[in-house]
């Protein structure tokens, strides 16, 4: 059998609700010598893959070229068979043999030992888990809700007026109808309640597990050489202080916040939320989560 001929890989899976951190933490720790990261791997079909649905101009690369112009990549894809690269993230008997030849490859090309997954997904998670062909450290990156609330209700109303703005466009129009359909069903109250649900039900489904790491946001870009260092330890590693200039770096994530493509950047909390939510929407969301909030550590006060 496959798994009987070949040495697990080592895995830290970064679980977290969207818009939490998981594109800083995942650049942070893929800018150790030892550690690679490639950002939302689960993704990888839609930018690599012959038969994408993505326009080619818009599959980039953080290394700032298109995929198919970035030799990392390129090397990637001539060392796997196509269907790997399409079924990476279908789930079914190959999943992680699937997985686990991407990732060996990633890590060969790479020279480095262990391999960030920040899909950030539930599923993907336990089909590794069920598998003896990896190593895992779990991550679960959480931030406070109604951060993310304030986070994914910015985006779209950012997406929205974008689209306004070019909205004589018959197709553009059509695609702003159906975004303001996608907005109101994940605006702030939404995205809150949907954070309670999905760190509640991650802290308790790998939160006994030897291996599982919760990591606040807030802790991380407060002290950032502290937090990646615990991370680190589990493999034997110590944090080198050039992660911290992690912009400096070539990196090859795919997909993932735009952050991930911009210079000379500032490890520092967004606290935007605190300054730009309502008074109601402070009050609303902080009931909708007040147990969630308080389990994982958050003050019920705005200031």
């Amino acid at each position: 059998m496959f798994q009987d001929n070949v040495s697990p890989v080592n895995l830290i899976y970064i679980l977290s609700s969207g818009h939490s951190g998981s594109t800083l933490t995942d650049l942070l720790l893929g800018s150790h010598s030892c550690v690679e990261s490639v950002g939302e791997i689960f993704k990888l079909s839609s930018y690599l893959s012959d038969s994408s649905n993505i326009p080619n101009k818009n599959r980039i690369c953080t290394c700032g070229t298109l995929i198919d112009h970035c030799q990392y990549w390129q090397s990637v894809k001539t060392k796997l068979s196509p269907s790997v690269i399409k079924k990476i993230n279908v789930f079914g008997d190959n999943f992680t043999k699937h997985n686990y030849q991407l990732i060996k490859t990633i890590l060969d090309i790479s020279g480095k030992s262990i391999f960030v997954d920040s899909s950030k997904s539930i599923p993907r998670l336990e089909n590794f888990l069920r598998s003896n062909l990896f190593v895992i450290q779990i991550i679960h990156l959480i931030r406070d809700g109604r951060a993310v609330g304030f986070s994914s209700k910015s985006k779209y109303q950012r997406i929205l007026s974008e689209l306004e703005e070019v909205n004589q466009n018959l197709f553009l129009r059509i695609k702003y109808k159906l975004l303001d359909r996608k907005y109101k069903k994940y605006n702030f109250y939404s995205t809150i309640r949907d954070w309670s649900y999905f760190n509640l039900k991650c802290h308790k489904k790998f939160g006994h597990l030897p291996n599982y790491h919760l990591l606040r946001y807030e802790d991380l870009v407060s002290s950032p050489e502290n937090t990646i260092n615990e991370i680190l330890q589990k493999w034997n590693l110590i944090f080198e202080p050039s992660q911290l200039e992690f912009y400096k770096f070539k990196h090859h994530n795919i997909s993932g916040n735009r952050m991930r493509m911009k210079p000379n950047q500032t490890i520092k909390q967004d606290i935007k939320y605190l300054e730009k939510l309502s008074f109601w929407e402070w009050w609303i969301g902080t009931v909708l989560a007040k147990n969630e909030l308080e389990y994982f550590g958050y003050s019920l006060k705005r200031y």
